[in-house]
């Protein structure tokens, strides 16, 4: 099924890739792959179809709320990456 992007209303219900989302939030797409193995909280709740993950626009606009109103020592992290 061909998603129609020229509507708004079928865009905010578009799944976002990985891919999409490191790139809309300036991430890496492992960041994105650790928080989900590791359990960070707050993180994007993901759908996984197959072998895909996948996110929703909804899933993705409350995981920033979280983040805009959590304390910033539980903010999730990307230090743990760099080692």
């Amino acid at each position: 099924m061909k998603q129609d992007f020229s509507n708004p209303s079928a865009s905010a219900h578009r799944l976002l890739t990985e891919q999409e989302l490191a790139q809309e939030l300036g991430l890496h797409i492992n960041t994105l792959a650790t928080w989900r193995r590791e359990g960070v909280h707050p993180r994007p709740r993901h759908l996984q179809i197959g072998k895909a993950i996948r996110y929703t626009r909804e899933s993705v606009n409350a995981f920033l709320a979280a983040c805009a109103a959590a304390p910033q020592n539980e903010q999730p992290s990307t230090a743990d990456l760099a080692a």
